[in-house]
């Protein structure tokens, strides 16, 4: 059985963006390596990514080409009230920040056991079932 994988926004944004520190390449690479497994990322990824996107004067006919491969490439996930007190307990419990929290929470919902992420605590087991990993270590 494939993992069920969550892949945060800082890695899509690299993978999409010329990245000053030089990670577009091996964010590529890494899309590229986890192509064959179950994929997700919720709605708020997709929301993050407009965002620093618009934020940096991407076109928007560019921006719509990468949703569209986005959602190619990855399950999105939805974000429902149930979502947010689930987050309001990561939160809690492991003191992540509030928008991270509820990535976390999204990923446990739907029963990813691999969490990648540049800016979170490398090797961090959430609730006994989902390892954050970053990708770039």
């Amino acid at each position: 059985m494939a993992h069920k994988i969550f892949v945060d926004t800082n890695i899509i944004i690299y993978a999409y963006t010329n990245d000053k520190e030089g990670r577009t390449p091996k964010a590529i690479e890494f899309l590229k390596s986890i192509s064959q497994f179950n994929n997700y990322i919720s709605i708020q990824v997709i929301n993050e990514f407009c965002n620093v996107l618009l934020y940096n004067n991407v076109p928007f006919n560019d921006i719509n080409e990468y949703l569209i491969e986005i959602e190619n490439s990855f399950f999105i996930l939805p974000i429902d009230f149930y979502t947010a007190q689930n987050g309001l307990y990561v939160k809690q419990k492991y003191n992540y920040k509030w928008f991270d929290s509820l990535l976390l929470a999204s990923a446990l919902e739907n029963q990813c056991s691999i969490f990648y992420s540049e800016d979170m605590h490398h090797n961090h087991i959430i609730e006994k079932k989902m390892k954050i990993i970053n990708p770039f270590k």
